[in-house]
């Protein structure tokens, strides 16, 4: 039963962009698993090379960069996104964020190693590794722009929505940051 759901989770993921052979889909089944983090549990620590694809099932994941001693959210993952920290898995780069499950998730993941033997394999994987890439950026340009044209309360709340899960978990400092305000504004508007 386990595995029908997997095998339909990663289904919808990839046919998000397009239709992937069955054959691509058991190959990443075999080699993949599904894990379980509780909350606060560390996916990436700092200075560690990340080694893994993971794409989250339940929950949130987000990323911490540490700046003088203090932890800023640079990023949040949530639900049928893809955790690739591109600087650190596309190449073998120490990571400079540590990834984070808030609350507890469910994930499934796929050691590179694997992946990249699947990709030798199935050509058509490369297809979806550059989707995967092109949808963090679009995400960060769009994060951008909103930080742009949009207000301290107007942002705040958003979060607040978008985040209802999170919100309470983490810090205002790291909501500040992520909103990209001091903490006294954000304080002051929340």
């Amino acid at each position: 039963m386990q595995q029908d759901l997997n095998y339909q989770f990663l289904k919808g993921i990839l046919s998000r962009y397009r239709i992937p052979s069955e054959e691509l889909l058991e190959a990443i089944l075999h080699n993949s698993r599904v894990k379980s983090y509780e909350d606060k549990e560390v996916l990436l620590r700092l200075s560690e090379i990340y080694t893994k694809i993971v794409l989250i099932q339940e929950g949130k994941a987000i990323a911490l960069e540490k700046v003088k001693q203090k932890k800023y959210l640079d990023w949040i993952w949530s639900p049928n996104e893809v955790i690739i920290h591109a600087s650190s898995s596309l190449e073998n780069r120490i990571s400079d964020v540590e990834i984070v499950f808030p609350i507890a998730s469910t994930t499934l993941e796929i050691d590179l190693i694997d992946l990249f033997r699947i990709r030798e394999q199935f050509t058509e994987l490369n297809y979806y590794v550059n989707r995967f890439l092109a949808q963090k950026n679009s995400k960060l340009k769009k994060h951008i722009r909103w930080i742009k044209r949009t207000d301290a309360k107007e942002r705040i709340a958003q979060f607040r929505d978008d985040h209802k899960d999170i919100f309470y978990v983490i810090t205002d400092e790291q909501k500040a940051s992520y909103l990209k305000m001091s903490l006294r504004w954000f304080q002051k508007n929340k």
